[in-house]
């Protein structure tokens, strides 16, 4: 076939290559390859050549305006039951996707996702174990890591680890079904332990350790059902035994005795069930003494309510589930 054939024939090629095209837009390489085809057969030929590949920019030129118009084909859709089945998607008004993601049954499968205004991934979750747990995501708007674990039927489980907005890790959580449970470690921005507890069903229990930034402790203590209960220490930043003291169910109870950096005693206190018994004898101490003369290293832990475990299941087109 000569080139004068071909070109007669060009037109026809390209329509077909344009439905072809949008039709087919996934199996854009294959238009390629044909492309490429006819660019063979043609020859030597720039004008055809030209002509070919100005067409085939224009296609592609079409396919990137039509990508930011909103899908809205196929897309929200229930069941004969009402319920939410297949790809949903949520937009602002400006036609920025705020959510994305696949319902069964108006439960979440597969891939669920949320963005923030500006199109940063805000949420992201991958759905496992047919579809129970998500391995989930958090970020800031700056796309920085804010958190990450898994939810198993909708609830927080296993180990949760959470970030500062400048990258540092904050805490690990352990968690059963939606309650803390298991060992909790809050963390230094250089990294080093600032405290270490225990929970059983949200409710502290067993042993709970706190620490200056140099890793030298700064208190010891143990919780009985969310209550401070018997023995607690603290110490200086030197080390050093700084009070020794007993609780009963959360109530200072016993004697409390109070040391020197020096290892002398202080004073000290006499409780029964959170009452002070010896108060006017150590208003007359506290006289002679400074306030506060130990000051409180500060640890940070993730703040509840940053992420909200029902949004993300249910800020899908449509409202609450």
């Amino acid at each position: 076939m000569n080139k004068y054939v071909l070109l007669s024939c060009a037109p026809v090629s390209c329509r077909r290559l344009h439905g072809f095209f949008i039709n087919n837009a996934k199996k854009s390489f294959l238009i390629r390859i044909i492309c490429g085809c006819i660019f063979g057969a043609l020859g030597s030929n720039k004008n055809y050549i030209l002509l070919l590949l100005s067409f085939h920019c224009l296609l592609a030129f079409s396919q990137t305006k039509q990508s930011n118009v909103p899908d809205t084909a196929n897309i929200n859709r229930t069941d004969s039951l009402g319920l939410k089945t297949g790809l949903w998607k949520k937009y602002d008004e400006n036609g920025k996707l705020l959510f994305m993601g696949y319902f069964r049954e108006d439960k979440p499968i597969d891939l669920v996702r949320h963005y923030y205004a500006n199109g940063k991934l805000k949420v992201d979750m991958i759905f496992y174990d047919n579809n129970k747990a998500a391995s989930s995501h958090f970020y800031y708007e700056d796309g920085k890591l804010k958190a990450t674990g898994i939810y198993r039927q909708e609830k927080r489980d296993s180990i949760w680890r959470f970030y500062d907005p400048d990258g540092f890790l904050i805490s690990t959580e352990t968690w059963s079904m939606g309650f803390k449970n298991g060992h909790s470690t809050a963390y230094y921005s250089n990294g080093k332990t600032a405290a270490e507890k225990f929970y059983r069903m949200d409710l502290l229990n067993g042993p709970f350790a706190e620490y200056f930034d140099t890793g030298i402790p700064k208190s010891k203590s143990k919780y009985l059902n969310g209550a401070l209960h018997g023995e607690i220490k603290y110490y200086y930043p030197s080390g050093k035994l700084r009070t020794t003291g007993l609780y009963n169910n959360n109530a200072s109870d016993s004697v409390w005795t109070y040391f020197n950096e020096d290892g002398s005693i202080l004073y000290r206190k006499k409780f029964r069930m959170g009452i002070l018994l010896n108060e006017e004898e150590i208003n007359e101490i506290e006289k002679k003494l400074e306030e506060d003369k130990i000051k409180k290293g500060e640890y940070r832990e993730f703040k509840e309510g940053e992420i909200d475990d029902k949004t993300i299941f249910k800020d899908a087109p449509g409202g609450e589930r």
